[in-house]
This record gives C-alpha cells, structure tokens and sequence, in this order.
C-alpha cells in the first residue's frame, strides 16, 4: 500500500513539474501556443498574442468586434485600437529610458522637486508620441472564427530607433520645460535629454 501510494505521489510531482513549467525564452514564445481570445477554442497566430515577429521592434494588436457597421468601420477600429497600442509601448518606452535618466540627474540635483519633473515628463512624452511616430506598417488583418477583426501594426527595429531619436530630439524643443521653476531645473533637463541620445 505505501509503495502505490509512494508511486502515485510521484507520478503526480511530474504531472506537476511538468503542467506548471513556464516560458523562459524567447524561442519558447514563439512556440507557445496562442487561441483567439474571442474563440479560444481555435488557435490562432502568435502576433494575435502579442508574441512581436521577428525582424521588429514593436507592434500594435488592435481588435474590433464583428459589427453590423461592416468591414471598413471594423477595419478602422482595428487600426485605431492597434496604433494606441503601438504609440502606448513607444511612449512607456521613452518614459521608462528618460525617467532613469531623471533620477540619475536628480540624485546629484536635490533642488529640483522630484514630482514636477516627473509631471513635466509625463506631459511632454504624451505631447511628444502622439505628434512623432513614422513608419510603422500595417503588417496584417485577420478575421477570427466569431467574426471580428484583428490587425498588426509593426516597427522595424531601424523605425523604431529613429522614433525614439525624433521624439528625444521634439521634447529637446519642447517648451513646457520653460515652466519649470528654477534654471537649475531647466538645466537638469537639458543634461537628462542630452544623455537619452547616447
């Protein structure tokens, strides 16, 4: 009896082992497995899971419901839905490599209010995105199994870097940083947007 129960509790560790072992590459990622999440009983290609395609930086998935509006409205509010979500990953993107900037300069500049630079930052990347972004392609349209539309819409690693140099390079410009309250501030900035291009 204790070596059929020693048996069964070994034979569950594996089932265990093996149904909880994760995705660690990204080799693994594109071999994972991807449904529609409006079927997911059917499957469906990795970008529908936001799973990025070789040979690009980033990409938008946007969805839109089936309509009785028919395929040009559903078709447009893919596109839409798809390119917030690539202008979103861009923006977090900038945001994220000018906020470790920000703190590195803060750090040596204990005058300038942590929270205004950040509101600054926050304005001006939002600014900054929605004016910048070029070159990104619609790669494809799919029409799932329920009958609502998907869209991918990607950027090339090369489009991505001259995004990101045109926005560093706009928010240089831009004049909300004349509202910071105090030239040490201003030129705390200045120092942060010259070391992003790096």
């Amino acid at each position: 009896m204790n070596k059929v129960l020693l048996k069964l509790m070994v034979a569950l560790g594996v089932v265990t082992m093996v149904g909880c072992s994760s995705i660690e590459t990204a080799e693994d990622i594109q071999k994972a497995d991807c449904y529609f999440p409006d079927m997911s009983s059917k499957e469906a290609p990795k970008w529908v899971c936001e799973v990025t395609p070789q040979g690009y930086e980033i990409i938008g998935v946007g969805y839109a419901k089936k309509s009785v509006a028919g395929s040009g409205i559903m078709r447009e509010i893919a596109l839409n839905n798809a390119q917030q979500r690539l202008a979103s990953q861009l923006e977090n993107n900038i945001k994220s490599k000018f906020d470790a900037v920000t703190r590195q300069s803060s750090t040596t500049t204990k005058t300038v209010s942590d929270e205004h630079v950040s509101e600054m930052v926050e304005i001006t990347i939002n600014n900054v995105v929605s004016t910048v972004i070029r070159d990104a392609r619609v790669m494809t349209t799919l029409t799932s199994p329920t009958g609502g539309m998907y869209t991918l819409v990607a950027m090339t690693n090369d489009a991505y870097q001259s995004n990101m140099a045109a926005a560093i390079e706009k928010a240089r410009n831009d004049q909300v940083w004349s509202k910071l309250d105090s030239e040490e501030a201003q030129e705390a900035m200045k120092q942060a947007l010259a070391s992003l291009e790096g």
